[in-house]
């Protein structure tokens, strides 16, 4: 019999913080891994790609993005903005600083230009999600949240107001 699709995220959580926390492992390369085996279907696939503008690579290297995977478009080093679901900012100590990292690096991935796009369901959004990841914190998760409600009146979490 098949668990839910709760117990079956929190299952390769378990597994995901078990192999990350030796110091050594990559956090982005151990997140891509388990998305790809554990979580994500085709046609979605969780790299460290750049998000292409227009045909042309816009951004830096993002180390961990869900994106729809399609050969037609996507080259080895980047997927167009239309095609990226989620951007991750995995890291293995948030502290202020990462938090603020993670926060510049979703906010440029939701500026990406994107052609529009048809809606027939109010939920559906033009926008990626955007997610910050940690294996541990290096401060109380109460003054984590005061510090991302600060940021989150820096960093609109939509690209309506940006169009």
């Amino acid at each position: 019999m098949q668990g839910s699709v709760s117990q079956h995220i929190h299952t390769a959580a378990e597994t995901l913080l078990s192999s990350a926390q030796d110091s050594g492992v990559d956090v982005a390369g151990s997140l891509n891994s388990i998305l790809n085996a554990e979580i994500l279907k085709a046609p979605y696939r969780a790299g460290a790609v750049r998000i292409m503008e227009g045909g042309v690579l816009a951004q830096d290297p993002s180390p961990s993005i869900i994106y729809v995977e399609n050969s037609s478009v996507a080259t080895a080093s980047g997927v167009n903005a239309e095609q990226v679901a989620c951007v991750f900012h995995p890291t293995r100590m948030l502290d202020a600083s990462e938090l603020r990292v993670g926060y510049q690096r979703i906010a440029t991935a939701k500026r990406a230009k994107r052609a529009p796009r048809t809606h027939t369901q109010p939920w559906q959004v033009n926008t990626p999600l955007g997610v910050i990841f940690a294996i541990d914190m290096a401060e109380p998760i109460e003054k984590m949240a005061e510090r991302m409600i600060s940021l989150n009146r820096d960093y609109s979490s939509t690209c309506l107001d940006s169009a």
